[in-house]
C-alpha cells in the first residue's frame, strides 16, 4: 500500500509542478503583452499629438 500511496503523491507533485509552470508562463505573457500594448499606445498618442498641433499650425 505504501507504493500505491508514494505514486498517487508522486503524481500530484508532478501536477502541481506542471500547473505551476503554465501559470508561470500566463504570467510573463501577460506582462509581455500589456507592456507592448502601453509603448503601442504611447506612440499612437504622440503620432496624434504631432498631427493634430500640425494641423493647428497650419491653420
Amino acid at each position: 500500500m505504501n507504493i500505491i500511496k508514494d505514486i498517487h503523491a508522486q503524481l500530484s507533485t508532478e501536477i502541481i509542478l506542471i500547473l505551476s509552470s503554465i501559470l508561470i508562463i500566463t504570467l510573463i505573457t501577460a506582462q509581455m503583452t500589456l507592456d507592448y500594448e502601453n509603448k503601442i499606445t504611447t506612440k499612437t498618442q504622440q503620432i496624434l499629438n504631432t498631427t493634430r498641433n500640425t494641423i493647428l499650425t497650419k491653420i
